[in-house]
């Protein structure tokens, strides 16, 4: 008796483990077959070529920005450049004199040189009455002179398109952040035309770089960079009005809409697209998305995955985000909804969402609540700035006119000054709470370091105080 009943749990354990494994094989072997990429993901993974280099192009200057002292810029950015392009070439590894040619773009500055965050400070207060911040500032006039020759030459093209989600421009953030806190300093000191022309200079260079439009991240961080000069200009009126109402007009003309080159997200997305398809269609690279502790089923994740079936999807999905691109802020959130909806209606819903490449799949399953419809996000970033140069454009109004009660703001903003730089969602005039003395407009979008600090702050609000 006992030995029947033992038989027969070895024979259900035996038939458990036979369908287990069949299974197991059937899944395999589901994800063994791969479809054909289709014409639309194939024509998204054709790659533009960056053009050659250029001494026009302040771009190579800024990788060779930590040049010695003698040193052309130009001439260390191409050998920097040499060597991050060597990275992506099959077979590399890296050497000490490749590493050394690479730090050449990683510029270092002082601790002492304290980031200005314009959306969380008044960048002002880093440097009054500190006279050791300009001795601090002269020990950099050697790379203060390099950023500015780099930052006047006529272009600014990323000629790097890396094959991992990185982005060279970054090495310029330190100098960037040298600059600013050079012009914190000057106005500090009382050298509000010095300050003022700085800010000139560099408004100028970001519009340059976002009106490039080559890669994703070039175009955000010179948003960031185009979001810091308005908050700057707000913060440095707001702060020393008196002595900069001579400025005003100058200021004002800073705050002008940004172009339609400088606006525009079409041609970056599309190459964002095109680097994330390569990736996704290499299928050495499948499980990139995964934890950097890797789990224990890592090494199974490429039996699991097919890599054309998901760059189809990702190209299908990408097409319809990317429609929405020149969508006018009034309408552009609704838009974006209906895009998101149709393009997750795209991925296979039910079982085989788990068990036909769930790698992939879930690399694809995207929700643009959570912002992995990133692009989303992205192009609201870009009316988002519109707005917030627009409420600075009516602060530095207001201050000239001289209107600072709040039955006078409100007048105002009721008449053409209302008008003349709305809302950009609305299309209303900006609205004034006079508790907090502050102008501002609301917002869908929670994409962006500086816009998440300034809702924080303003209960929700894109805004700035008067």
């Amino acid at each position: 008796m006992a030995r029947s009943l033992q038989g027969s749990i070895l024979k259900v354990l035996l038939w458990a483990l036979v369908a287990l494994a069949i299974a197991v094989g059937a899944v395999l072997g589901v994800n063994a077959i791969d479809d054909d990429l289709s014409a639309e993901a194939t024509a998204l993974m054709v790659m533009p070529q960056p053009p050659a280099p250029s001494e026009r192009n302040g771009y190579v200057d800024s990788l060779g920005l930590g040049a010695a002292e003698g040193e052309s810029p130009y001439t260390v950015g191409l050998k920097v450049l040499a060597a991050l392009k060597a990275q992506d070439q099959p077979g590399f590894k890296a050497s000490p004199v490749w590493q050394a040619t690479i730090d050449l773009h990683n510029v270092q500055i002082d601790k002492e040189v304290v980031a200005c965050k314009p959306a969380e400070m008044s960048c002002l207060e880093l440097t009054a009455g500190k006279p050791e911040s300009a001795r601090l500032v002269a020990k950099y006039d050697g790379l203060l002179a390099r950023y500015r020759a780099m930052r006047a030459k006529p272009e600014f093209v990323e000629l790097y398109y890396p094959a991992r989600f990185q982005s060279t421009v970054l090495a310029g953030m330190s100098p960037r952040r040298l600059m600013l806190y050079s012009i914190t300093v000057k106005a500090s000191a009382g050298d509000l035309e010095g300050a003022v022309r700085e800010l000139e200079l560099e408004n100028a260079f970001h519009r340059k770089m976002a009106a490039a439009n080559t890669t994703l991240l070039q175009k955000m961080i010179s948003v960031s960079f185009l979001q810091q000069d308005a908050l700057f200009i707000s913060d440095l009126v707001r702060t020393k009005f008196e002595s900069m109402a001579p400025f005003l007009p100058r200021l004002e003309a800073l705050m002008r809409p940004l172009s339609a080159e400088e606006a525009n997200m079409a041609n970056v997305l599309r190459l964002d697209a095109t680097v994330t398809a390569f990736i996704l269609y290499n299928q050495a690279n499948a499980p990139f998305f995964l934890p950097v502790e890797r789990p224990w089923w890592h090494s199974m994740a490429p039996l699991l995955y097919r890599p054309a079936e998901t760059v189809n999807l990702y190209a299908a999905q990408n097409a319809l985000l990317r429609t929405i691109a020149g969508v006018p802020a009034p309408q552009y959130f609704k838009a974006a909804d209906e895009a998101a909806r149709k393009a997750r209606a795209l991925a296979p819903q039910g079982p085989a969402n788990y068990l036909v490449n769930p790698v992939g799949r879930g690399s694809m399953a995207y929700d643009n609540k959570d912002e992995s419809f990133n692009s989303i996000g992205y192009m609201a970033r870009i009316h988002d700035t519109q707005g917030l140069y627009a409420l600075v454009a009516v602060q530095l109004r207001l201050r000239a006119a001289g209107t600072a009660t709040p039955a006078a703001i409100a007048a105002a903003l009721a008449g053409p000054l209302g008008a003349a730089r709305p809302d950009p969602y609305t299309e209303k005039p900006m609205s004034y709470d006079p508790k907090t003395n502050s102008l501002g407009f609301e917002s869908q979008n929670d994409s962006g370091v500086i816009i998440q600090e300034l809702k924080k702050r303003h209960s929700g609000k894109v805004a700035v105080a008067l």
